[in-house]
């Protein structure tokens, strides 16, 4: 399937435990991300505010995409994007990026990626991931992090974002959870 821009027409909801479709968004959720890079669907929901923000995407009415961000007066951390399968590749990601970097625009738009091993089984996904975002105006802040045997990097656009910062939104966003976050440097 190949639609251009303007045959897109993304409508996007804030949606909490009451959406009557719910159970697609979990799917679409637990469907796009390993086990060990999600936090539970259900704790998602329950922490939603004014600074958690659940968003769904539909065309016309097929459900294309989720997005979960936490904000606060600076930084906005793009912590989950999901597109569902049949139609990735195709632009739908692009376009709620750029919807994203447009409603934020006035502050730092973060996300974190999986690092890549030359071992991984998956290198060349991840690095399609990191080129994707790269492509969107994202660049590298040059912070590395590892929570939970999962090693990231952190991009960011509309500004730039630091070690300390991130760790200080991170800290008020999840608490104490942050304090297992081993932060390293990443030879070049």
């Amino acid at each position: 399937m190949f639609l251009t821009k303007s045959h897109m027409k993304l409508n996007r909801i804030a949606i909490d435990h009451r959406f009557k479709e719910i159970e697609k968004v979990e799917k679409l959720y637990i469907d796009s991300f390993p086990e060990d890079e999600r936090i539970p669907f259900k704790v998602l929901l329950d922490i939603l505010s004014v600074q958690k923000i659940m968003d769904i995407y539909y065309d016309n009415d097929q459900l294309i995409g989720m997005t979960y961000v936490f904000t606060d007066d600076k930084i906005v951390y793009l912590s989950y994007i999901c597109i569902e399968e049949e139609f990735r590749n195709i632009g739908y990601g692009s376009e709620i990026l750029e919807i994203l970097k447009n409603d934020y625009k006035d502050k730092c738009l973060v996300i974190d990626i999986e690092e890549c091993e030359e071992n991984d089984d998956i290198r060349d996904e991840k690095r399609r991931g990191r080129d994707f975002y790269l492509r969107h105006g994202f660049v590298s802040t040059g912070i590395f992090y590892n929570f939970y045997h999962v090693d990231y990097e952190i991009l960011c656009c509309n500004g730039t974002v630091t070690q300390e910062e991130w760790h200080s939104f991170l800290s008020r966003q999840r608490g104490r959870i942050t304090r297992t976050i081993r932060y390293y440097k990443k030879d070049s």
